[in-house]
């Protein structure tokens, strides 16, 4: 009996293609967990935002009713986050996008003469990378009290 006819063996070929396969698989899953980790970092960072946005509008509302004064008739900007006190983890940013005074029925540009009361702001905060922005329309109402001009 010969002794080479009963070896059977790979050819090289069939090796390559395995290894081929393979890496193709290893590829998939490091870039499958990857995308995982991306994800749910940017979902954190939505999260964080969110928790942080609603606190900038409780702090508006608490600024604004601490005293009739805190309200700024035509001025919906002077909340910025450094007025009313609001704590920010480091690298995010909260601020006012828009700002409008309302009537009752409609909603126009802020002034002095426009401003009975009613102001809606839509505030927003990011996340140091920019990956998650999240925004929130409040609407600031003039606290009424003793001596106020609401009645």
């Amino acid at each position: 009996m010969d002794a080479g006819s009963g070896d059977r063996g790979e050819s090289l070929i069939e090796l390559l293609i395995s290894l081929v396969i393979i890496g193709i698989v290893v590829f998939t899953i490091f870039e499958g967990v990857r995308v995982s980790i991306q994800a749910s970092d940017v979902h954190r960072q939505s999260t964080t935002a969110s928790v942080y946005l609603r606190d900038y509008a409780e702090d508006i509302e608490t600024y604004v009713g601490a005293t009739q004064s805190n309200y700024q008739t035509g001025n919906p900007s002077f909340y910025s986050p450094a007025v009313v006190a609001l704590s920010l983890p480091s690298g995010y940013t909260a601020s006012i996008v828009s700002g409008q005074c309302g009537d009752g029925t409609s909603w126009t540009a802020c002034s002095s003469a426009t401003d009975v009361g009613l102001q809606r702001l839509t505030l927003q905060v990011r996340s140091p990378d920019l990956r998650a922005t999240e925004q929130l329309v409040i609407v600031v109402r003039k606290p009424c009290g003793v001596g106020s001009s609401c009645s």
